[in-house]
């Protein structure tokens, strides 16, 4: 639907249908952007879109696709530019993380991690890269996590490809330096997403527990840290004093704390 107010330009978000995801367009909706909107097919993303703009005077448009397939971000792309979308905003939300020890773990959950964590945010990254830079002034969100920080025994897989994700960032920050282009990282603790995840964080530890957020109150920081172009931004002052703790104590009583804190949720 076209209710702009925001003239020709959208943001575009990944993962968009639920969770932080979905949180981020009515946080953008909310400060007047246009959204292009991405996601999984059958997600209930059409119905997220009509939300958006029977609430806010902007435009919404939406693609679904899986953007595990290999070709998905030229889909992406495409349909962006067949549809007359200017994208002047990045958010890479879209990620998944299973717990697990990695001998045990399907493959196929392992290769999903990858191709979506690391993959598709590289990649749809890649190919809007000079769109982005032809404006003078645009963003690149990553929604990080607190495990980019932290080594995760039984989320081993996950924490590695958040560590990648922010120094992906960081780096990528520093290469723009000298355009229009600001990269913000957003690293949360647990957040929650679903009911599923309420679950899995009431069966962690309690520093899971004390942590969590929720989805609205990340999506507000994010985009906030975002739009002040900052660098890395851990939300909530319990997360920023876990991650301070965290430089300070030695890694191997880190190491056990974080297992102990997934121990119960993996033998359940």
């Amino acid at each position: 639907m076209d209710r702009s107010v925001n003239g020709e330009y959208f943001t575009l978000i990944t993962g968009a249908s639920s969770g932080i995801g979905r949180a981020l367009a009515f946080e953008c909706a909310r400060r007047h952007m246009n959204l292009f909107l991405v996601s999984l097919p059958e997600t209930g993303l059409e119905e997220v879109a009509a939300e958006i703009t029977a609430q806010y005077p902007v435009t919404t448009r939406t693609l679904t696709t899986d953007l595990t397939c290999p070709e998905s971000y030229l889909q992406v792309y495409d349909q962006a530019r067949a549809r007359g979308i200017r994208v002047n905003n990045l958010i890479n939300n879209a990620g998944i993380g299973y717990n697990g020890y990695l001998k045990e773990m399907d493959p196929q959950k392992v290769d999903q991690m990858i191709l979506l964590n690391l993959r598709a945010t590289t990649l749809i990254t890649s190919v809007f890269l000079k769109e982005l830079t032809a404006y003078p002034r645009s963003h690149i969100l990553n929604i990080c996590s607190m495990a980019a920080f932290l080594p995760v025994p039984g989320k081993s897989v996950y924490s590695a490809s958040k560590a990648y994700t922010l120094f992906f960032s960081k780096s990528l920050r520093a290469e723009l330096r000298h355009t229009g282009v600001s990269v913000t990282a957003v690293c949360p603790w647990g957040v929650r997403t679903s009911d599923a995840v309420r679950e899995r964080i009431q069966n962690s530890g309690v520093v899971s527990r004390t942590m969590a957020m929720d989805p609205e109150e990340v999506a507000r920081v994010s985009v906030e840290a975002m739009l002040r172009r900052k660098s890395v931004v851990i939300p909530g002052r319990k997360g920023r004093l876990f991650f301070y703790l965290g430089q300070i104590v030695p890694q191997g009583i880190v190491l056990r704390v974080m297992e102990n804190e997934l121990r119960k949720a993996l033998h359940e």
